[in-house]
């Protein structure tokens, strides 16, 4: 019988640099640093918060620096 592993892995996308960064809290700092708002609240969380927010946060920096794509 063969045996299949899955991994599930989640990446970002920098749209200023076009680097596409692992989705972690490492990384969403430093995507972060770009509003220093967002920034400083999310840097303020303690470490179980920030990675229960990750998402939150990348939802955040998405509101308010909007991507548009070119049809």
């Amino acid at each position: 019988p063969q045996q299949y592993t899955y991994t599930s892995n989640q990446y970002m996308i920098d749209f200023e640099t076009g680097n596409v960064l692992d989705f972690n809290v490492e990384k969403m700092e430093i995507l972060l640093q770009k509003d220093q708002a967002l920034f400083n609240e999310f840097t303020a969380l303690k470490k179980k918060q920030k990675r229960d927010s990750v998402f939150l946060y990348l939802r955040k920096f998405n509101e308010k620096h909007l991507i548009f794509i070119p049809e």
